[in-house]
């Protein structure tokens, strides 16, 4: 059985990290509020969440790839954020360009086996390579 993962934000950044996690094996579910980007994603085979907190279901980490710390604060800990329905253990990944203070922030609110990191993230081309 393939690991599942989620990635959270499937622009140009977070479809290229996507593409590599499906390549190496993983089973990936991925949620973006564009719809042409969700169809993108199902057609590189991914699997499509009707929101994070779908996305966050039985995974082993999700990528949180969105653009700043609004969003990022949204799509973890909204009414329908990875907060609610990640398993026990399992780690959030924040790629988002946010400040510190955001960053631990969101870390603080974590509370009991679910982590957060932050982690940068070097632009990618379509392919998802390395520029």
């Amino acid at each position: 059985m393939k690991q599942r993962v989620g990635v959270v934000g499937l622009g140009e950044m977070g479809s290229g990290l996507a593409r590599n996690l499906i390549r190496a094996g993983f089973a990936v579910s991925g949620f973006d509020l564009s719809q042409t980007r969700m169809i993108a994603f199902e057609e590189m085979g991914g699997y499509p969440a009707e929101n994070a907190a779908v996305a966050g279901e039985g995974v082993i980490a999700a990528f949180v790839m969105v653009m700043n710390g609004c969003q990022a604060r949204s799509v973890i800990f909204g009414d329908n954020g990875l907060a609610k329905s990640m398993p026990s253990g399992s780690t959030i990944i924040l790629t988002a360009t946010i400040t510190a203070s955001e960053t631990r922030e969101l870390a603080n609110r974590f509370t009991g086996q679910r982590w957060i990191s932050g982690c940068p993230i070097r632009h990618a081309d379509n392919d998802g390579r390395s520029k």
